[in-house]
């Protein structure tokens, strides 16, 4: 049961509305009609306030003077008052019903030019590849593109006249309500139709623009008693019952009761207003996942839901009405919704791409402003202040090529932004499975990321199950293209198996699958290690993916079976310009084709390879190991997020029954100092004067090896060649170079010992209990209780108690 907390300044008491009082209209009614215009977008009080500051020089009064040009959509913050003033001279003409701006751009996947002053043309000129297209469906999505200007025009008409309280302002956005009044009444009797865009979804974000800018002229005395009538009882009543009563999913559901709850607060209307406050409600409880993502993905969708449900949660926190504050039983509210992606987006706020949504994808700072607003938490202060000083000391070229978003010039800045605190604590984001969208991110402390897609096939339908994409080097390496807008030719291949970084059988796609599944998952801030298995992605197949990140390095392994031959083709596409170390053989058979990949070399893969990618932060080195047997390597093309742009794929192939791929990919700010090598069941990586050795259970032959264990993962780091890190995974002891450094009666989930000033520091996972640690100290931490150490002959015992397994889930680095 959601609680909805109502308070008003004015009563020393707030009134707490469960779930089942909250639908009481009569309550409802009671909040509403107390609070003074304007309210829905913002009050008078907080006008007051914007007013003072831009009478002073800053950032604020820089973005509200700053002239502006008329290719505006709803809401403008820079040059509002450029905005508002030219359309003072303007014609308000009402153009026909509007289609569907996503499909404003060229089949290549690249957006189209918008017409100046966005009129329609004989042809429209990709940005691009500069093919020129004509037709009904581009003419449609520029009238959609005129009727957003338009409700944009009357919002900032009526917000300079908030400012300004100059009447020829909120006159003009009169005068555009009046028009849509008198076009809405005249077009159709259909309560369930949409009458001036293509969808439902369009029409509620236009719809929740104009009731925002009647709100704020309401007192202007720029509408006669008719005409207000009429924008009421013709325009914006017919359209938040429309909302209300569409039967609609995912996205297009959260605009629609964020329109009819936006609408209903501007008409009072306490019946509309505790309609949408169920559909809210029932929206929070189905759509968003326990771990407080949009049930399909973190991307652009994710925020989208965000912002709808933010006008809405907005105009009711003004009227007494808090739905930020309440959470569902299991953890679900809006400020999940905020948290969640931080956990799950790149250090740079870009945010990876799985299944469907734009590849450049960056967290939304402006949406940020209002978290910080609302719940005044450090960690939401962290975000704009990171955010935005990537623009002022970009970390890498996207932040660079798109340093507009990392300006502090959106719309709820300008309304709402306040000093940001001098000082700020950098939060730890721990590596983290999301288990209903089914993809684990993985996290170190020196920057990399990693994530990997076993969930199920949603309706987006990619067919990419156990690709994975990496983060290194300040920059995305590997990356997931996501999909393009509907109808260009690249949806296809986006949405293909030969598109996504994972295994391909016999050069065909995945079939849909329901039983991808993680198997375990486990570390500590040295090691992390998640596994996944597919079982029906390819009948009769079996594959099993393990990804380890150390340090900042990942190792992908994986490990195929089957009954019958087969040909297994393992993906990868890395940003940057590949470089082949060493010589090889060019193959001896001519790999099979794959659809919208050229192939430009083959090379034969007797044992191993190393390919290094070069990029503007340094280099990503490559190395490739085909445990079952020789194979073949390729370098080629494909498209990457548009037909305009390819980057460099490698290929690992190999044929049988069963197949094994050993590959690490160690990031380093010079290839010279990169050196992998594998021998039997240990992987040596040195990068720079950092040396780690890691365990691979099965791996190969294990005898006379420096690192042994009975784990199924350990490793140790070296530095200067002494050993400052030893960790396992699932098993009980660790051995280095024939001395014993980890002893447990038990198997553990996970330990980690490091050597630091103050004595050696322990991260345990695992049963109460005792273990023995090869160390002189008397004294170590466990999880970050202080722990007595009973010590002979070089040797700690320690026991574990209860309260220290209490403190292993501030300390173990993955949940």
């Amino acid at each position: 049961m959601i609680e909805w907390n109502t308070r008003a300044a004015t009563k020393p008491s707030p009134l707490v509305l469960t779930a089942d009082s909250s639908a009481n209209p009569a309550q409802l009614e009671r909040a509403v009609k107390s609070s003074p215009r304007p309210f829905v977008l913002v009050n008078e009080r907080e006008l007051s306030v914007l007013r003072r500051g831009l009478t002073k020089d800053g950032w604020k009064r820089a973005l509200y003077l700053q002239p502006a040009n008329m290719k505006h959509g709803l809401y403008v913050s820079a040059g509002i008052l450029s905005v508002a003033n030219q359309w003072l001279e303007r014609e308000i003409v009402i153009p026909e019903r509007g289609g569907d701006a996503g499909m404003f751009v060229c089949e290549c996947g690249a957006p189209l030019c918008p017409p100046d002053d966005l009129q329609i043309s004989a042809s429209y000129t990709c940005s691009v590849c500069s093919r020129t297209v004509s037709g009904e469906v581009y003419d449609g999505a520029v009238r959609h593109m005129q009727h957003m200007r338009l409700a944009g025009a009357a919002l900032t008409l009526a917000l300079t006249y908030g400012i300004e309280k100059e009447r020829a302002y909120a006159d003009k956005a009169a005068e555009i309500l009046v028009a849509y009044a008198r076009l809405y009444s005249e077009s159709s009797n259909d309560p369930l139709s949409t009458l001036i865009l293509h969808n439902s979804q369009a029409e509620a974000e236009w719809a929740i623009a104009l009731a925002q800018a009647y709100d704020l002229v309401y007192y202007a005395r720029s509408l006669t008693e008719e005409e207000r009538a009429s924008v009421e009882q013709q325009l914006l009543k017919p359209i938040g019952i429309s909302l209300a009563q569409l039967d609609a999913d995912g996205i297009p559901a959260a605009w629609h009761l964020a329109a009819a709850g936006v609408i209903g607060l501007t008409l009072k209307d306490a019946q509309l207003i505790h309609k949408a406050l169920a559909l809210f409600r029932e929206w929070i409880s189905n759509h968003i996942s326990p771990a407080g993502l949009w049930a399909e993905s973190a991307n652009g969708s994710h925020f989208k839901a965000i912002e709808a449900l933010i006008h809405f949660a907005e105009g009711l926190y003004r009227c007494g009405i808090d739905v930020y504050s309440p959470e569902h039983p299991t953890g679900k509210s809006l400020k999940c919704m905020f948290v969640s992606p931080l956990h799950y987006m790149y250090p740079s706020f870009r945010l990876p791409i799985i299944d469907d949504g734009c590849f450049d994808s960056f967290l939304p700072l402006d949406l940020y402003e209002v978290a910080y607003r609302r719940w005044n938490e450090m960690l939401f202060a962290w975000v704009l202040k990171k955010g935005y000083k990537y623009r002022e000391s970009p970390a890498n070229e996207d932040h660079m090529e798109h340093s507009v978003r990392f300006m502090r010039a959106g719309f709820y800045a300008f309304l709402f932004g306040r000093d940001l605190p001098g000082r700020i604590a950098t939060p730890m984001f721990k590596s983290r499975n999301f288990s209903d969208i089914g993809v684990c991110c993985l996290k170190s402390l020196g920057g990399a990321a990693v994530t990997i897609d076993y969930g199920s096939c949603h309706t987006s339908n990619h067919l990419g199950k156990l690709g994975f994409t990496l983060y290194a080097n300040d920059e995305v390496m590997v990356p997931d293209y996501g999909a393009p807008e509907q109808g260009q030719k690249l949806s296809d291949w986006c949405r293909s198996t030969a598109c996504h970084n994972t295994v391909l059988v016999d050069g065909n796609s995945q079939e849909p699958t329901e039983n991808c599944a993680l198997v375990g998952h486990c570390g500590n801030s040295f090691l992390q290690a998640v596994e996944c298995a597919a079982v029906d992605c390819y009948p009769g197949v079996t594959h099993t993916r393990t990804i380890i990140l150390l340090g900042d390095a990942c190792i992908v392994r994986d490990q195929l079976s089957s009954e019958q031959d087969h040909d297994y083709d393992w993906l990868m596409r890395c940003e940057g310009k590949p470089e082949i170390i060493g010589k090889y053989s060019q193959a001896d058979a001519v790999m099979p084709d794959l659809h919208s990949v050229k192939t430009e070399m083959a090379l034969r893969l007797d044992e191993s390879c190393r390919i290094d990618w070069k990029s503007g932060n340094g280099v990503l080195s490559f190395t490739m190991w085909h445990c079952d047997g020789g194979g073949a390597v390729s370098i080629g093309e494909c498209f990457a997020e548009t037909m305009n742009r390819t980057v460099p794929l490698v290929r690992c192939h190999q044929r049988g029954k069963q197949a094994s791929f050993l590959a690490v990919l160690a990031p380093a700010r010079d290839e010279k100092k990169i050196d992998v090598s594998l021998q039997g069941s240990m992987l040596r990586c040195c990068v720079e004067e950092i040396e780690d050795y890691v365990y691979l259970q099965d791996a190969g032959d294990n005898s006379n090896q420096r690192l042994q264990s009975d784990a199924k993962l350990a490793a140790v780091r070296l530095i200067n060649g002494e050993p400052v890190t030893i960790t396992l995974c699932h098993g009980s002891w660790v051995m280095w170079d024939g001395n014993l450094l980890i002893d447990s009666p038990d198997a553990v989930e996970c330990i980690e010992m490091s050597f630091e000033e103050r004595g050696p520091n322990i991260k345990y996972r695992g049963p109460v209990g005792s273990i023995k640690l090869k160390t002189n100290a008397r004294a170590v931490r466990i999880n970050g209780v202080r722990t007595a150490a009973a010590n002979s002959n070089g040797w700690a015992s320690l026991r574990i108690t209860p309260p220290i397994m209490l403190a292993s889930t501030a300390s173990i680095m993955v949940e």
